[in-house]
């Protein structure tokens, strides 16, 4: 498990990497990943990104934790289920869990 996270991770980074090379003005271009940073707990000092897989649905929380005091520093990605498209705005629908898909890797 902890094999498909790093791969997806590793997947991610350049998608993540590219984004920030790119002018804020490009930014809205709507791509296979969609990224949003999620906003900061009270009190908390962690970084949180959601990443919606806009072509399969899939959804996965990045997050990372600075060192504080003696923790050490960490991150990882959890894979939160696959999304599927409503009938009407602000519908609920009930969570779909499934195992996280096999990751794509890029091709060079």
């Amino acid at each position: 498990m902890r094999l498909a996270f790093a791969l997806i991770a590793l997947a991610l980074a350049p998608v993540a990497l590219a984004a920030a090379a790119v002018p804020a003005h490009a930014q809205n271009q709507v791509g296979r990943y969609e990224m949003v940073t999620l906003p900061s707990k009270p009190g908390s000092y962690d970084n949180r990104v959601m990443i919606l897989d806009t072509a399969d649905g899939h959804l996965w929380q990045w997050w990372e934790a600075p060192a504080v005091g003696s923790l050490a520093p960490s991150s990882g990605i959890t894979y939160l289920g696959k999304v599927t498209p409503g009938n009407v705005p602000g519908e609920t629908a009930p969570a779909r869990h499934s195992g996280a898909p096999e990751p794509v890797l890029p091709h060079h």
